[in-house]
């Protein structure tokens, strides 16, 4: 059977999802300068191996990398309209792709930033259920793939949170050294059981 991990076609452009406290919809142009407020933390960069964003014109280049493939959710807090996070929904990573036993399976890479002000509130984890049902429920994928640096902790507890099971763990080149990187699955059949 053919390889068919890449075939599932994302455009966020008019989707919105409502958690308890927020409201995740495509990014958008208009929402530059919070996720420069937030996405220029030196730390937060760290964290999702994003290089340093102090300078507005790389913060840009990212930004409309994200905006590009219409594949990302912007957090948004309803209050004050403004952006305080992202979701990025990507093709799963070459090492799925390639495996015999993803053969015929659709999946989706995930990651994720939310701004240092907001965390620790329970935001992210209701963000990602809301979106891990979307993508399960309306995109009908077996699997996300999620990842996540080995000094990651918050991240990590997160994905067990949610129910991620470890798959492998890889070094990956940032910050001109080779970091751990831990990558977990979420299969469908698992979600739906812990609903």
């Amino acid at each position: 059977m053919a390889n068919r991990t890449l075939d599932i076609d994302i455009d966020l452009t008019k989707t919105i999802l409502k958690t308890e406290r927020l409201v995740l919809r495509a990014a958008e142009e208009k929402d530059f300068d919070d996720f420069y407020a937030y996405a220029s933390s030196d730390r937060l960069a760290m964290m999702i191996g994003w290089p340093s964003l102090k300078n507005k014109e790389l913060a840009g280049q990212l930004f409309n990398r994200l905006l590009e493939g219409k594949r990302t959710f912007a957090l948004i807090e309803p209050d004050e309209q403004k952006m305080i996070g992202n979701i990025n929904l990507e093709h799963p990573l070459q090492a799925f792709a390639h495996a015999p036993s993803f053969q015929g399976l659709k999946g989706i890479s995930m990651s994720f930033a939310l701004s240092e002000k907001y965390q620790r509130q329970g935001l992210m984890t209701e963000s990602l259920s809301a979106v891990i049902t979307y993508v399960f429920e309306e995109l009908h994928a077996d699997f996300i793939n999620c990842g996540y640096f080995f000094f990651n902790e918050a991240s990590q507890k997160i994905q067990n949170k949610l129910g991620f099971k470890f798959y492998m763990g890889h070094m990956l080149s940032r910050y001109n050294m080779e970091i751990l990187t831990i990558e977990n699955l979420l299969y469908r059949n698992d979600w739906q059981n812990k609903a």
